[in-house]
């Protein structure tokens, strides 16, 4: 009569369950964990309500239409789908046969012609061999609109459980099935086998809606039941009860209520009188909330791999000998205080809120809460951030019953005990001894930050750069600077900001605000904008490599008519008007020979060494040249990194990775000469004799200038070259006074094959008149 199986339910202790034999071959399952007494009333009230568990299709007559039924509305602006017959194994054919035909007789389906919506079958296999027959609904629900009628909050529905003593899990047959389909909604259910269309009855797995609409249904059955005897949560139902008396009671009611109704119940996968069980991925009992072992059974019975080491492999055992040792969460009780623990770092936060057990002196977390800062709230200072973590987890922990409360008077020596059971251990008191007591004041250090305005042009007129600093005084410091190589508007706003900057490194300037018209440079330098112009990339590096010698450095966006300083120096024109009493110290003109990512490297070649040399010798022998600044070491460690060494030869790596062979100047002005209008010249203009140079494998520094330089002081393309934006040649207009006066004529040919008659070349003639 009573057969017994082993089962772990919970996750500290082992429980016995029962399995109680109502007829010949119709089983349920009961807890061990209860007295005899329960054990004999449970088995008896299974025993008279036998009638509500259904033991296949046939014993499930569904609930009565005029509580419940599905309905699919259809927005007007979606069109049927009907989708083609899919091909599937012959063996997976057979399976989705024998499920087709088990539920035709059991009244589910019934056959149906000329729907105007057809679905195909999607087989799932199971662990057991066996094959889940789906059908595709989707698109019937991208047509349907949506059901708003709510699911339960999983976790408010496990702590609503959690905390009592006994529990029944119960599931509904097939749940889905038991309700009906409203009959003009049934075809919209069509899908398509072998053997014919076949539309639902009863309401299918895989609709948009069809767990709201259980939910609704379930919410109307058992509404006065819910969140005090029992859970529900779509077709899971969980009574539960403090002492075992009052859950016969309890399970009483609700059979009563399943048997009105004619809502069945799947004796496999029904539990009661259990003392825990899983529940939406929990283990709840009496002692509070546990994790699921299934949740981490991969963790816990994954393998050593073979790269990892002894360490790696210590570290996790910890992380898999703390899951299997989780601690145990507590439901909240609305009579008790909240204890709040927040943690705030730099981009995450992390909350655990708890409450104190029965005899006040342990305390029991209730959540787990941790959230990663978005790159908005990365931002906030720290007060902000600890402000917005505790709205967030107020926000989170709505169902808890929190209340603000007056605080009394605390006692400084309630004060002093807590600070001290909190002390940092890295605590160092402060030092008042003051060394120098012979001073009398102490200069004030400034608050008020330097700043810096740049700005480049690059025009018809030349490329000119000008930089003004302003100290904290408003006494102005220009500079300015002629770029004695062709660049864009965009590299003469990286010359300007740079040589601002250098300027400020030169005066030991630590805290600098950099201001600037060109929003391009200035985004890309505060990395909210990518740089992919391949001629700026050097540029931000170089700009990168000088903010390492400031303390604090801000980049800002200014509007041009506010840059009126450093555009008057870079436009070399008419100066503003500037205040008298304010100082302006003479500018200073200088002349660039190469940009300033090539500003190390001198073209130059002093004592017969060419452009290279520190390069070369740095990646030969990792030598640097004598009396270098430390900015002058990291410049040429980043260069270094581009450039391989064949035995005495210098390679550039390209970013495709191939390799130039460095040149020195003679050997550069040769191969200038030879593409521009040697053998094979075609007097190509500067950024083509690049093209050409690199294509051919050779490299130097300030290549570009130079070509650019070359091509405009050739005496021939300067005589024979055509002007830009002007025709070889002057137009004329043709004219044609009579018929045959002029003729066009082309010839055709060589052709292949040959014509019918033998002929290769085809003559052509055309009268322009006629024409």
């Amino acid at each position: 009569m009573v057969k017994q199986e082993e089962k772990q339910i919970m996750s500290y202790e082992k429980e016995a369950i029962e399995n109680i034999a109502l007829e010949e071959g119709k089983e349920v399952k009961i807890g061990t964990l209860i007295t005899n007494d329960t054990r004999r009333s449970l088995i008896e009230l299974l025993q008279e309500f036998k009638d509500i568990f259904a033991w296949s299709y046939q014993d499930m007559p569904g609930l009565s239409t005029g509580i419940v039924v599905h309905r699919l509305p259809i927005r007007q602006e979606c069109k049927p789908v009907q989708q083609k017959l899919r091909r599937m194994r012959p063996d997976i054919v057979l399976k989705i046969k024998d499920d087709v035909k088990k539920q035709f007789d059991a009244g589910f389906l019934q056959e149906v012609k000329y729907s105007e919506w057809v679905a195909n079958i999607v087989p799932v296999p199971k662990k057991d061999g066996k094959v889940r027959m789906c059908v595709d609904y989707r698109d019937l629900n991208k047509a349907s609109p949506k059901d708003n009628f709510p699911l339960p909050h999983i976790d408010t529905l496990v702590d609503n459980t959690a905390g009592y003593s006994l529990f029944s899990f119960m599931d509904g047959f097939s749940g889905y099935n038991q309700i009906k389909m409203h009959l003009e909604d049934m075809d919209k259910t069509t899908f398509i086998t072998l053997w014919g269309t076949f539309c639902y009855k009863v309401m299918p797995f895989g609709l948009k809606n069809a767990g709201a609409t259980y939910q609704r249904a379930m919410v109307n059955l058992f509404h006065d039941m819910m969140h005090n005897d029992i859970e529900v949560y779509v077709d899971d139902m969980i009574p539960k009860s403090q002492t075992e008396k009052e859950h016969i009671e309890v399970l009483r009611r609700l059979f009563l209520r399943l048997r009105k109704f004619q809502l069945k119940l799947n004796p496999a996968k029904c539990t009661f009188g259990a003392r825990s069980g899983k529940l939406l991925g929990f283990v709840v009992s009496e002692k509070g909330i546990e994790v699921d072992s299934d949740k981490f059974r991969a963790i816990r019975e994954k393998h050593n791999q073979g790269t990892w080491d002894e360490e790696c492999q210590n570290a996790f055992e910890k992380v898999k000998q703390y899951l299997l040792n989780a601690p145990v969460l507590s439901p909240p009780s609305p009579d008790k205080p909240l204890i709040l623990y927040l943690s705030v770092f730099s981009n995450s936060m992390g909350y655990v809120p708890g409450q104190h057990d029965e005899s006040g002196k342990m305390e029991k977390a209730i959540y787990y809460l941790s959230k990663k800062f978005t790159d908005c709230e990365m931002r906030y200072s720290p007060i902000e951030k600890l402000y917005y973590a505790l709205i967030w987890t107020t926000r989170r922990l709505r169902q808890v019953r929190y209340s603000l409360c007056k605080s009394e008077a605390i006692k400084g020596s309630a004060v002093a005990d807590f600070l001290a059971s909190r002390a940092l251990e890295d605590y160092e008191p402060l030092n008042f001894d003051f060394s120098n007591e012979e001073l009398m004041c102490i200069a004030a250090t400034e608050d008020s930050p330097w700043k810096l305005n740049f700005d480049g042009a690059s025009n018809a007129v030349g490329n000119r750069i000008g930089a003004v600093l302003v100290s904290p005084n408003g006494d102005h410091y220009p500079f300015t600077c002629k770029l004695d190589f062709d660049c864009t508007n965009n590299m003469a706003e990286y010359e300007a900001c740079i040589m601002g900057l250098q300027a400020a490194i030169e005066r030991g300037i630590k805290t600098l605000e950099v201001y600037g018209d060109s929003d391009l440079v200035i985004y890309q330098l505060r990395g909210e904008w990518e740089t992919r112009d391949p001629k700026l990339i050097n540029y931000r590096m170089v700009v990168l490599g000088l903010l390492r010698e400031f303390d604090d450095i801000t980049f800002n966006y200014l509007l041009r008519d506010e840059n009126q300083m450093a555009d008057a120096l870079a436009t070399l024109a008419s100066m503003i008007k500037g205040n008298k009493e304010e100082e302006m110290r003479p500018i200073q003109m200088s002349v660039y020979e190469a940009p300033a990512h090539c500003c190390n490297i001198k073209e130059e070649e002093k004592d017969d060494n060419p452009w290279y040399q520190e390069i070369l010798r740095y990646v030969r022998d990792r030598k640097y040249p004598e009396q270098v600044t430390e900015n002058d070491k990291r410049t040429l460690r980043r260069l270094a990194c581009d450039y391989v060494l064949d035995g005495e030869v210098l390679y550039k790596r390209r970013k495709d990775q191939v390799l130039l062979r460095c040149v020195d100047a003679v050997e550069a002005k040769l191969i200038l000469e030879e593409v521009h209008e040697g053998v094979c010249g075609t007097h190509a203009n500067g950024f083509t004799m690049v093209r050409q140079i690199m294509r051919f494998g050779y490299y130097w520094a300030t290549m570009e200038g130079d070509c650019i330089n070359y091509a405009k002081k050739c005496h021939k393309c300067q005589i024979y070259g055509d002007k830009i934006h002007v025709p070889p040649s002057h137009l004329h207009v043709m004219t044609f006074p009579w018929p045959f006066s002029m003729w066009g004529m082309d010839v055709i040919g060589p052709i292949s094959p040959k014509a019918s008659n033998g002929h290769r070349f085809i003559f052509i003639a055309i009268d322009d008149f006629t024409k």
